[in-house]
């Protein structure tokens, strides 16, 4: 099961960008990202290259560019090592 780190009970992620590539920040819950993406990925640390690429690939073929950006900032932070 994937656990992010939460703040009361709400994962930080990118809720949207704007036309300028600001993003817009927002919140989820572990559960949302388990029933949206834990087909992908167990949770396990650390994310293989080819998990994360299956991540990024549903986000991509879904258009959810705000996820896309969510899931590498995870891993920019370290989130998912």
């Amino acid at each position: 099961m994937i656990r992010l780190p939460e703040i009361n009970g709400e994962v930080q992620t990118i809720a949207g960008i704007a036309d300028t590539g600001e993003t817009v920040q927002g919140t989820t819950t572990n559960e949302t990202i388990n029933a949206m993406f834990g087909d992908l990925w167990s949770g396990d640390a650390p994310i293989t290259d080819a998990e994360f690429q299956a991540i990024i690939s549903r986000c991509e073929s879904n258009g959810w560019q705000a996820w896309k950006a969510t899931w590498q900032m995870w891993r920019d932070q370290g989130l998912l090592n």
